[in-house]
């Protein structure tokens, strides 16, 4: 197969000296070179363009992660490499990494909680996670806070129609999306409404269905967890396979000063 094409390529050379000669009528002398390999030659350009399409693919790569980035979804900043570890968040950062180099491997959906006291670092966290995500594929991480689910399920009578497919459209895609995660579940400390509650546990089990793996952050302990999300969310939970962090510490936010002093 090698020599048949060999055979053809110099045939195809031939036919190129064959046409210029006919058209310029001037004879070509074609000086063979002993050392020229048209096998090799072969390998070199199959090589090029491997590495010429390997380039694009990472440029068009880099400019849909931008492109995420400019649009606000996912902050650029937030990143593994950027988060400063001490002694009471270190854990709940290595199990993040842990959760995005296992979930495409995993044999069931997972779903990683992350609980932490306001300002512990929990959206910073999230937004690690989905920067890691990013890397391999952009289109494959969601991150959203539970308003914009909220949003998503709540009908509006004044809505036109485009409206309303905008919305169903979000919907099907925090139920589809490879991975999402959702930020700031009960976020103030208050439990879910029954309303919710629904759209919730829809999720989550819409979710699992599809194989799909999810991040939640939270400022509810565990233990009260239950309580306030209520009975069908938590079940929905434990059909994941469920990986749970604290952020311990206080707020690592910057406070804002005034006249010298720290505003809480």
């Amino acid at each position: 197969m090698a020599e048949k094409n060999g055979k053809n390529s110099i045939d195809a050379v031939q036919a190129l000296i064959d046409t210029i000669e006919d058209i310029s009528k001037i004879k070509v002398k074609l000086e063979k070179d002993p050392n020229f390999d048209f096998k090799v030659m072969k390998q070199r350009e199959a090589a090029l363009a491997a590495y010429e399409i390997e380039q694009s693919r990472k440029a068009d790569l880099k400019s849909l992660i931008n492109k995420i980035h400019k649009s606000g979804r996912i902050d650029a900043k937030y990143t593994f490499d950027t988060i400063i570890k001490d002694q009471l968040n270190s854990k709940a950062i290595g199990t993040a990494q842990g959760f995005c180099y296992a979930v495409d491997d995993a044999t069931m959906p997972m779903l990683l909680i992350i609980q932490g006291a306001e300002g512990a670092g929990k959206s910073v966290l999230a937004t690690a996670i989905a920067n890691e995500r990013l890397k391999s594929s952009p289109e494959s991480v969601e991150l959203i806070y539970f308003d914009e689910l909220k949003k998503s399920r709540l009908f509006n009578q004044s809505e036109d129609r485009e409206e309303r497919i905008e919305r169903n459209d979000r919907w099907e895609r925090f139920c589809t999306v490879k991975l999402l995660i959702l930020d700031g579940l009960c976020q103030n400390h208050e439990g879910l409404q029954l309303f919710d509650q629904k759209i919730v546990a829809e999720l989550l089990r819409t979710r699992h269905d599809n194989g799909l793996s999810m991040v939640i952050t939270t400022v509810v302990p565990f233990e009260s967890l239950h309580n306030s999300i209520g009975t069908h969310c938590f079940e929905s939970m434990k059909d994941y396979s469920v990986i749970a962090e604290s952020l311990l510490g206080g707020s690592r936010r910057n406070p804002i000063r005034f006249n010298g002093r720290a505003l809480a």
